[in-house]
């Protein structure tokens, strides 16, 4: 399953990559660290400002039919790149009041 094709561009795109590093402290004042696993994973947050009912209904429709537990396709427009990907929250739906029919949904994702 991939995420569907929407109208409206996303807004904003943050990427992180996850600090996997495990540290144990001794007494001494020492540290051992080491990297608990050697794959980076990336988590996105996507922010779609003053979109339109359909796209809203698309993203709404789509997270009901995935939930956070089925990975999907997801092309990030920033680099063009195709990421499978989860959702790590529900997007939440709020209509902006000063404009009808407008609605600004920010989507939470992380690489599976």
């Amino acid at each position: 399953m991939s995420f569907p094709t929407l109208t409206s561009p996303a807004t904003n795109i943050t990427v992180d990559i996850d600090n996997t590093t495990i540290t144990q402290q001794f007494d001494g004042g020492y540290k051992q660290t080491r990297e608990r696993y050697s794959r980076d994973v990336k988590k996105f947050k996507v922010d779609y400002v003053l979109i339109d009912r359909a796209d809203r209904d698309l993203i709404e429709n789509h997270y009901l039919s995935v939930r956070g537990s089925t990975p999907f396709s997801w092309t990030n427009e920033d680099d063009n790149k195709t990421y499978t990907v989860r959702y790590t929250k529900a997007p939440s739906f709020p209509a902006t009041g000063a404009v009808r029919n407008k609605f600004t949904i920010t989507l939470e994702l992380e690489e599976v």
